[in-house]
């Protein structure tokens, strides 16, 4: 009877805590997620970042949840659930005191070490009149904060700002932008003391800085985006690398791309590419714009080749516009490559590429899924929960694209396994790939100012229940299949019985990824 007694408490336990993959919904009124991610030093979860683009007449700039890894919230976890407001205290900004101010985007990293004072994370942000850069501690706190100033108010031209962590100086920041017609880049320290910081231009209406890292290979800080070339070269709209000294700003390097046809080219993200087919460099996500535009997906070497260019027509959309996240993911000697491509029609579709550029041969290298049966979502991130044989892939968005309201987590695995939805991806050949221009010259000037006028404060939010929703409303994406004993045993290496000895009732603690029967001898 004992040991049937703690069958029973075992299953009870499976029927209230084991989650299959699936979606999670973390409701926001107004809010756009900006910017999602897998944690791993504060605790592992995931971290959600939506701001609220109309927030000058609202309660708060942006939110941000952490929840637990199995996409729920627990103060064990250091998990939080916040919203934030941007204030202007007196001084640096035109309006009234105290009055919220805009928001036009915010980026939010997780520090490789907490520093002192102890920063878990750190975001960049910008409004109408600057950008900002903040530390939080483990709860989402304030920890510093640092507004920076443009020249002048632009209330069109001054998009999401991004971030990120000096590889080889950790602790130190640096933050990139757009305003008016200039790329602003910044370097800054935990407390956000401006280190270097300097505008970019060359002289035509359009230079959108769209992605930023450092170069683990080269050391360079390396932005990607987009760039209207000037009309000597005739070629439109083009993708562009700019490389900065890390130490002072000066410009390394600049190459546009652009298209034999003359057919528009943009960079949209940027990673590194540590794959060695080709030579090391970097993977760069974005779309071509033969119109309609098509998702587009190229490795770039360090000194600006092109190693693989592959436009992509998914077969669940054809039309789907371009690829708004990338992730290399390492299989054994070799690579993959993921591309989050956003969807009007389908809500999110993830395509799957091997290190040469071209879908995997296998027939599950594409899938899709949907926030609904009628509101299609909006795909911002991609990140892996595991590196083992089932790819267990987090896709992060907003449900529904146009309105806002919701930040969107599925989960799912992308190996065959039943519920995905997978399909083939097809490759348009249209044209062979892009051409590098070089236009040396890049006008750098001026640099943003320190104001210490400005507050940011937060409160935190009610925690509701996580609805995970059924796969009845995917269009894919969600894995229903049963998992084995020895794929429970890889993903939970301590799986403990208490009390140990024990005696009558007793408890056997672990988690399941996916919904399925446990046999315990």
């Amino acid at each position: 009877m004992k040991f049937f007694k703690l069958i029973s408490l075992v299953f009870l336990s499976l029927l209230i805590k084991g989650q299959p993959y699936g979606q999670f919904k973390y409701p926001h009124a107004g809010a756009f997620m900006s910017s999602a991610f897998r944690t791993s030093v504060n605790s592992q979860g995931h971290l959600l970042c939506g701001y609220k683009p109309n927030s000058i007449s609202g309660s708060y700039n942006f939110c941000i949840d952490k929840t637990t890894p199995g996409g729920a919230f627990s103060p064990a976890a250091f998990s939080f659930k916040r919203e934030y407001q941007f204030l202007n205290l007196s001084g640096c900004s035109v309006g009234n005191a105290n009055q919220i101010l805009n928001c036009n985007g915010v980026s939010v990293i997780e520090t490789s070490v907490p520093g002192t004072p102890k920063a878990w994370y750190a975001l960049a942000g910008s409004y109408d009149e600057g950008c900002f850069f903040a530390t939080l501690d483990s709860l989402g706190s304030p920890i510093s904060f640092k507004a920076y100033m443009f020249p002048y108010i632009n209330t069109l031209s001054n998009p999401q700002a991004h971030i990120t962590e000096s590889a080889s100086s950790p602790g130190n920041y640096y933050l990139c932008g757009t305003f008016d017609t200039s790329v602003y880049v910044l370097k800054v320290n935990a407390l956000g003391s401006i280190l270097w910081s300097s505008y970019y231009n060359i002289g035509t209406n359009n230079f959108l800085a769209c992605g930023i890292i450092e170069c683990p290979f080269t050391g360079a800080v390396t932005i990607v985006g987009q760039v209207n070339t000037p009309a000597a070269f005739n070629t439109g709209t083009d993708g562009f690398i700019l490389k900065l000294d890390k130490t002072n700003g000066n410009t390394l390097f600049y190459q546009t791309y652009t298209s034999p046809l003359g057919i528009d080219q943009q960079f949209t993200c940027i990673k590194p590419a540590y794959s060695s087919n080709g030579g090391q460099g970097y993977i760069i996500g974005g779309f071509t714009d033969g119109y309609p535009a098509a998702p587009w997906m190229t490795k770039i070497g360090t000194a600006g080749n092109v190693i693989w260019s592959t436009v992509i027509m998914p077969s669940t959309d054809p039309s789907a516009p371009y690829v708004n996240d990338i992730i290399e993911r390492p299989v054994g000697s070799t690579y993959e490559y993921y591309g989050a491509v956003v969807s009007g029609a389908v809500g999110m579709i993830v395509v799957r590429l091997d290190d040469t550029g071209t879908p995997v041969s296998t027939a599950n290298n594409e899938f899709k899924f949907n926030a609904t049966s009628s509101v299609s979502a909006f795909v911002t991130n991609l990140d892996f929960q595991n590196s083992g044989p089932n790819i267990a892939l987090t896709t992060y968005g907003t449900v529904d694209g146009n309105i806002g309201g919701e930040l969107y987590m599925v989960r799912s695995y992308f190996n065959g396994k039943s519920g995905c939805n997978e399909t083939n991806t097809m490759v348009s050949n249209y044209y062979a790939g892009p051409n590098v221009i070089v236009t040396p010259w890049v006008n750098r000037y001026g640099s943003l100012s320190v104001c210490n006028m400005f507050q940011l404060t937060s409160v935190n939010v009610s925690v509701t229940p996580v609805v995970l929703c059924s796969n009845t409303v995917l269009s894919g994406g969600s894995n229903s299949g049963a998992t084995g004993i020895e794929e429970i045993k890889e993903k939970n290496e301590k799986e403990k019985l208490f009390p140990n000895p024990t005696e009558g009732r007793s408890y056997f603690n672990f988690n399941l990824e996916v919904r399925s029967k446990i046999g315990i001898k």
